[in-house]
């Protein structure tokens, strides 16, 4: 995809601070877009956020997550996360209301 094309995805606010906001308080998000959309997200998230982040798209719905290393340094659990948000989506959990983190999992302080 070319950059011109990145015009058919302007920048979602709500979506962004979503994001934010979850990176703040859980040190993770998650949101489920269009790959060119997402990607822009992810740029706009990192610029804003100033810090080192890591991301990466997790099966079996290909979720993005993005996530703060220094606050989250194992990364184990989040294959087996996604299939435990994936299982609540399919019984119907609407997406906000997915639990960010598993349970035991507690982010560092900032």
């Amino acid at each position: 995809m070319s950059d011109s094309d990145e015009s058919d995805y302007p920048i979602d606010e709500a979506q962004i601070e979503a994001i934010l906001s979850g990176l703040e308080r859980d040190g993770i998000a998650w949101f489920t877009l269009v790959r060119p959309k997402a990607e822009k997200h992810l740029k706009e998230v990192k610029r804003r956020f100033e810090k080192l982040l890591e991301s990466g798209t997790l099966k079996p719905y290909s979720e993005y997550v993005i996530f703060d290393p220094d606050r989250l340094p194992d990364k184990s659990w989040l294959g087996v996360h996604a299939q435990t948000r994936a299982d609540l989506l399919d019984r119907g959990v609407p997406e906000d209301q997915l639990p960010a983190l598993p349970r035991g999992i507690y982010p560092k302080d900032k």
